[in-house]
């Protein structure tokens, strides 16, 4: 899976497999958007947690031509831990090693 992520002009960042780059547009499948949650951290104060939500409701796991005039940065790899957050989501699939959402907290 060649996973990406984008951020786009609207300010939303984006995760996913990437199937195509063209001329004009990056085709994805699956884009999942990253957003933040506030949970409570190892020594008890508030920390934020990544989590993943649908970018397209109505259809999640489509296929979607994405405009490379609104992306504003194009990341060409994800940290593990994201990417194993992304594959839970997709696909309900688990690693062995279990996903730990704090490792990739941020404060």
């Amino acid at each position: 899976m060649d996973l990406r992520a984008f951020k786009i002009v609207t300010g939303e960042e984006i995760i996913a497999e990437l199937l195509g780059d063209k001329a004009d547009y990056y085709e994805i499948s699956k884009p999942r958007q990253l957003g933040l949650i506030q949970a409570q951290g190892p020594d008890g104060q508030p920390t934020l947690v990544p989590h993943l939500v649908p970018w397209v409701v109505c259809n999640p796991d489509g296929n979607f031509h994405l405009m490379k005039g609104r992306v504003i940065l194009f990341i060409p790899s994800i940290p593990k831990a994201l990417g194993d957050m992304y594959l839970k989501d997709v696909t309900g699939i688990e690693l062995a090693s279990g996903i730990n959402p704090r490792q990739v907290a941020t404060k």
